[in-house]
């Protein structure tokens, strides 16, 4: 499941906040287990990632719902600095999952960006068996996708990239009107 979206919505406080107070790498988790697919050349500092996590008291979860189609129930923001990458994965939706494991519904997450487009900032992604650009955004310009859309996400510029990503359901009534694009 992949649709492109624009929220239009206040994202500058998250694009200004001090994501430096939690640091970590992309792969943590899987950079060092024995069955790990990443190459070696995959380390902490080229994966290196700065993320925080939003309340429904710092962002109205209800508007932004409304405003992407899906009913958001957890908010990170991600700030990827220059010379890092976040290599090609699938979303696991790991708090989500924690969060509502018993819950039906369809699980996608939005990626929107924080940030406008810098020469070098790339996510690319694959669809129907097409490899697709997402270069050359505006603020709010994202992409919603569930579990089975590969990606990955690179910042060969000088400055920040910050994304945000919405996690969540499905809304019932939604359903009909999320085809493949593209």
């Amino acid at each position: 499941m992949l649709k492109t979206v624009h929220l239009d919505y206040d994202l500058s406080m998250i694009a200004k906040a001090d994501h430096r107070v939690n640091e970590s790498s992309a792969i943590a988790t899987k950079m060092y287990h024995e069955n790990s697919k990443f190459p070696k050349t995959y380390v902490p500092e080229n994966t290196r990632i700065h993320q925080l996590w939003w309340t429904r008291e710092q962002l109205d979860f209800e508007l932004i719902s409304k405003k992407l189609g899906i009913t958001v129930c957890t908010v990170s923001s991600i700030i990827l600095p220059p010379g890092c990458v976040i290599p090609l994965h699938q979303d696991t939706f790991h708090k989500l999952r924690t969060q509502f494991p018993d819950h039906p519904g369809h699980m996608v997450r939005a990626v929107v960006y924080a940030t406008e487009y810098d020469m070098g900032q790339c996510t690319q992604y694959l669809n129907d068996s097409r490899i697709h650009n997402s270069t050359d955004w505006k603020i709010g310009d994202g992409t919603i996708w569930d579990d089975q859309v590969p990606h990955v996400t690179v910042n060969g510029s000088m400055k920040d990239l910050c994304t945000v990503n919405f996690s969540g359901f499905i809304q019932d009534e939604d359903i009909a009107v999320y085809p493949i694009i593209f």
